[in-house]
C-alpha cells in the first residue's frame, strides 16, 4: 500500500519505517531462555498492531482523538483484538 503512494507523504514514510523494523524483528534470533524469547516475541507483536495501525491510517481509516476510537469501519488493530479474545485459553 505504501508502494502505492507519494514518498514524500509523512505517513507513507512512517509506514516504510514500521515495514523495515517489522521485517528485522522478524529475522532475529529466538531468545536464549524464556525471559529472552518472551521479549522479542512482545517486540514482534508490537510491531505487528504498529503495522495495523500504519496500515489504517494509509486506508484512510480515523481514530477519534477524544475517546479513542474509530470513525468508521473496524481498525484492523481492533480486529487482531478481537479475535486474540475469542482464542480459548491454554493454547
Amino acid at each position: 500500500m505504501a508502494d502505492s503512494r507519494n514518498g514524500d507523504d509523512g505517513a507513507t514514510n512512517a509506514a516504510r519505517t514500521e515495514v523495515c523494523e517489522a521485517r528485522g524483528r522478524l529475522s532475529e534470533a529466538a531468545g536464549s531462555d524464556l525471559t529472552a524469547e518472551f521479549e522479542r516475541v512482545g517486540r514482534l507483536a508490537r510491531s505487528v498492531m504498529d503495522l495495523c495501525d500504519r496500515f489504517d491510517a494509509l486506508g484512510g481509516i480515523t481514530i477519534c482523538s477524544a475517546c479513542g476510537r474509530q470513525t468508521g469501519h473496524r481498525t484492523m488493530a481492533a480486529r487482531i483484538r478481537t479475535a486474540e479474545k475469542k482464542q480459548p485459553t491454554g493454547q
